[in-house]
Order: structure tokens, then C-alpha cells, then sequence
């Protein structure tokens, strides 16, 4: 995964790459900033995973959801 304005958003704000950081620390599959910086977009590939990923980003003071795939699209997980 991959953003063009992720460089461009590190230049403007150096927590870009911090939080890079603390998701590659996460062991997520893969990473990526949305857009130009308003949120980050991670992979786990289990859901159990992506729940301790979701509260360690809470823990962070973040907002952070955990999402399941579905038929058509994406959903948040209840």
C-alpha cells in the first residue's frame, strides 16, 4: 500500500511518521495513510488482531475502529 502524500504530510507534520512507526510496531500486514493525512488505513489478516491493534491505538488517545470485509463492500464490526 501506497500514498503519494504521505512524504508531503511528514514534511508538515512529523507525527505522519510516528504513527507510521507505531503501526509497523503493531505488526500490521501493511499500512497506509488516507488521502492527505486525516487517517490511516491498516491490514490485519484476523480479527482478533485487528481488535488489540484497535485498543493499543485507543490506549494512544486515537480513534481507531476495527472493520470486517462483506459482500459489497465494507462494514464496521459490532
Amino acid at each position: 500500500m501506497f500514498n503519494d502524500l504521505e512524504s508531503a504530510a511528514r514534511g508538515v507534520k512529523p507525527e505522519v511518521g510516528e504513527v507510521r512507526a507505531w503501526m509497523a510496531d503493531q505488526g500490521l500486514d501493511g499500512a497506509v495513510l488516507a488521502g492527505s493525512g486525516s487517517a490511516w488505513v491498516g491490514h490485519c489478516p484476523e480479527a482478533r488482531e485487528a481488535e488489540r491493534v484497535e485498543a493499543a491505538a485507543r490506549l494512544q488517545g486515537w480513534r481507531a475502529w476495527t472493520v470486517r470485509p462483506v459482500e459489497g463492500g465494507w462494514a464496521e464490526q459490532a
